[in-house]
């Protein structure tokens, strides 16, 4: 990172965003203070992007955001073009999931393989559900992706 003239200023957003986060935090705002950290991790991987390095953090970051993604988006209340949309960015989670499932990591390999399968399967169970059309059993699987990954990232991430 020698050579990035923004690294300073990087690295001061990323001071700047922890302070705030801890203000929020104390506050009793745990939403913002959530909301800060990302800051963070935007930071951090913008400086990776600027000096061509990819992390296992990149792979789950993109995850992340599209994961919040589909399990926030109202999908027109599951309408049939909402179910569309929903099974389309379905595909793009099964995907970014594979590129976590195949990242080289350190550490305990055999609790990543468990994790990331459980990650991988969550959105597998999406995507079966979602074959179905059953709506109650789409609601149910995708909202069981959000505890896989964050099991995940606490470990790992």
């Amino acid at each position: 990172y020698s050579d990035d003239t923004a690294l300073g200023a990087t690295l001061d957003a990323v001071k700047k965003a922890a302070e705030d986060a801890d203000v929020s935090l104390r506050q009793g705002d745990i939403a913002k203070s959530h909301d800060q950290l990302e800051i963070i991790r935007d930071q951090l991987s913008e400086l990776r992007a600027r000096n061509g390095i990819t992390s296992f953090s990149d792979r789950m970051n993109a995850y992340h955001a599209h994961m919040e993604h589909v399990v926030s988006g109202a999908y027109d209340q599951f309408s049939a073009q909402g179910l569309i949309a929903l099974r389309e960015d379905a595909a793009v989670l099964a995907y970014l999931a594979n590129d976590i499932v195949k990242a080289p990591v350190s550490g305990d390999q055999a609790a990543f393989n468990e994790m990331a399968a459980s990650v991988a399967g969550s959105v597998k169970a999406l995507r079966a559900a979602l074959a179905t059309g059953d709506i109650e059993a789409v609601k149910k699987a995708r909202a069981m992706i959000k505890p896989a990954y964050s099991r995940m990232f606490g470990r790992f991430g």
